[in-house]
């Protein structure tokens, strides 16, 4: 019932996706509900259901949360709350990969990534979730066909990736497929050594799929995103929220989470888009 219900909603927010401009908070508590619906079910990790939905109740009389665009145009939100300016004590993070955006948008990844640099730096405690190798490899193959790699070539994203940010991996960008997944990977193992050298930033790999994508900066303010499918087409919508409730939330599934349904693996995983 509850995956014919979210498929008649996912529908109807395509057909009607002009709408999600002018009402974004309503889009935010139908994803969350729907995510922590599916989370619940799948995982049993939530012990009272009732009582976030109820908070969801509480959440819908609140204005406190805004629609932030798709990806990767949601790295500028992602950016601003991970700000060092803003005192962050702690962070948590659950992606699809460490390298999130760093294909489609590597001028804004390394402005993220260098914020979570000087987070550390400061002090600060960051916390990752994010899918572990097999997971991750699949992702890859699926956002990027084999059938589609001729097209990705002529792309202004793949020139400037592997033209500008990347020519560590060779003298020109890759000519084959399996090469271009390999340099990815590359990729993916760097920003992983980078980060797991520090001492105050933890990454752990979840065993199932993750219910949304979120970046939590304290107890103040979040970015999260839900995956909306359409035919073959996949769009990720992301949403700013300073809701208390919500963030409790939030919180509250990140670590359930992090205590039951994640590992340490020393692994490197393919980068995402």
């Amino acid at each position: 019932m509850n995956g014919d219900l979210k498929e008649r909603a996912t529908r109807f927010l395509t057909k009607h996706h002009w709408m999600v401009e002018s009402t974004s908070f309503v889009l935010a508590v139908v994803a969350i509900l729907f995510a922590v619906i599916q989370f619940v079910h799948s995982r049993s990790i939530l012990k009272d259901m009732q009582e976030h939905l109820a908070r969801m109740h509480e959440i819908s009389s609140s204005m406190s949360t805004a629609h932030v665009g798709e990806f990767p145009e949601n790295l500028q939100e992602i950016i601003r709350i991970t700000d060092i300016k803003r005192d962050v004590n702690h962070l948590y993070i659950m992606a699809d990969l460490l390298g999130y955006g760093n294909y489609s948008a590597p001028e804004l990844f390394d402005e993220y990534v260098g914020n979570l640099e000087r987070i550390s730096g400061k002090g600060g405690t960051i916390r990752i979730i994010v899918y572990p190798a097999e997971e991750a490899r699949r992702m890859l193959k699926d956002e990027f066909p084999q059938g589609d790699f001729a097209r990705e070539k002529l792309k202004d994203r793949y020139k400037l990736y592997f033209g500008r940010y990347h020519t560590d991996f060779g003298p020109a960008p890759p000519a084959e497929y399996d090469t271009f997944l390999d340099d990815l990977n590359k990729a993916e193992a760097q920003y992983t050594s980078a980060l797991r050298g520090r001492g105050n930033i933890e990454i752990r790999h979840v065993r199932g799929k993750l219910p949304f994508y979120l970046w939590l900066q304290d107890d103040r303010e979040a970015v999260f995103s839900f995956l909306q499918t359409a035919g073959t087409r996949t769009n990720e919508l992301s949403f700013r929220t300073r809701d208390g409730k919500l963030i409790g939330t939030f919180q509250n599934i990140f670590n359930e989470l992090w205590d039951e349904e994640t590992f340490e693996s020393q692994a490197n995983l393919p980068s995402p888009r």
